[in-house]
């Protein structure tokens, strides 16, 4: 347990879920939440969520919170035993990932809300001055491959997801209300 109010949490059980094959709090000195978990074909353990801590220790593309509440991706080992690595998802304002996703490429997506100015790259669909992202990073997490916003383009938060999911030909599925 790092500190704050909350830490998030992340286990691997076994296939009837009768048996914990590996867990632990997941957080730095604030509070810390998970939201969503996904496998890479090696058994790697894909993790997304929020973070309000300075000291979490993520060596990724963005190894600092970029300033108050910032999502995250951090990747763990199959055994449990390590985070290999991780990024922060975010800017200055407000952020959080709620979903990721995980290609047949091992290429890592993510889908969430900010309140700041999120990238875009060159050749996607984006809605201007829009409030969800969906992002896709290197299987290490060091490189930004596609980013893009969505929304009603009014500057607001306006889609809570609650579905994410990338295909075999690599469509892209979100759902929100």
């Amino acid at each position: 347990y790092g500190g704050g109010f909350q830490d998030g949490c992340v286990a691997k059980f076994n296939q009837d879920l009768s048996e914990i094959i590996w867990g632990s709090y997941f957080g730095g000195s604030n509070d810390d939440a998970c939201y969503a978990s996904k496998q890479n074909s090696t058994g790697e353990t894909y993790i997304t969520g929020g973070s309000n801590s300075n000291n979490l220790t993520l060596n990724g593309r963005s190894s600092n919170n970029n300033g108050g509440i910032d999502g995250f991706i951090a990747r763990i080992a199959a055994n449990g035993s390590t985070i290999l690595n991780g990024t922060f998802v975010g800017t200055s304002s407000y952020d959080q990932s709620y979903f990721v996703e995980v290609d047949y490429e091992d290429k890592v997506y993510c889908f969430g809300q900010s309140l700041g100015n999120m990238p875009t790259t060159n050749g996607v669909y984006k809605n201007l001055n829009s409030k969800q992202f969906v992002q896709k990073y290197s299987e290490d997490l060091f490189t930004l491959e596609a980013s893009t916003i969505v929304g009603s383009e009014n500057g607001l938060i306006n889609i809570v997801p609650s579905a994410f999911m990338i295909s075999n030909c690599k469509e892209v599925y979100l759902s929100g209300w």
